[in-house]
């Protein structure tokens, strides 16, 4: 960023008391870091909704997001905004089969979901998990699988 500035602007809505950042806030702490006092910016004009609906967008860009937060994003989109799968499918130009397997990883007990949030499982591993009734026998299974890396 010092050496190079911003490639991609921030957006902005503008408040009473001046502009809060919709999207890009690394980016701005980073600009800070590093020195500069411009940064390009984008201000639009966008409803409580809209902001929501953004800044989830936006995490769900993130690289080191795992498959459990991604899921959790999906459903926070669809709660929040009061979407269907095929409208978060759309939104974020991805299929809803692909939306709706992301989702099934949410019914996965605790410590299984901690596995795949964690790295130890797939989010593939979780979703064949799911076809185990038994929870105690998933649990087995998982940590089984994670521990001989199936």
């Amino acid at each position: 960023i010092k050496l190079h500035g911003i490639l991609q602007p921030i957006v902005l809505r503008k408040t009473i008391s001046g502009y809060h950042i919709v999207v890009g806030e690394r980016r701005f702490r980073a600009a800070t870091i590093a020195g500069l006092t411009e940064i390009p910016a984008i201000v639009k004009s966008l409803t409580d909704e809209d902001m929501m609906e953004l800044a989830i967008i936006e995490n769900l860009q993130r690289e080191d997001l795992n498959a459990i937060e991604e899921a959790e994003s999906y459903r926070k989109l669809m709660d929040d905004l009061n979407l269907t799968q095929q409208d978060v499918a759309q939104r974020l130009s991805k299929s809803r089969p692909y939306i709706a397997n992301m989702l099934r990883l949410l019914n996965l007990p605790q410590t299984v979901s901690n596995m795949v949030r964690d790295g130890a499982l797939s989010s593939a591993h979780g979703r064949t998990l799911l076809s185990v009734k038994d929870k105690q026998k998933m649990q087995q299974i998982a940590k089984q699988a994670s521990r001989e890396a199936w």
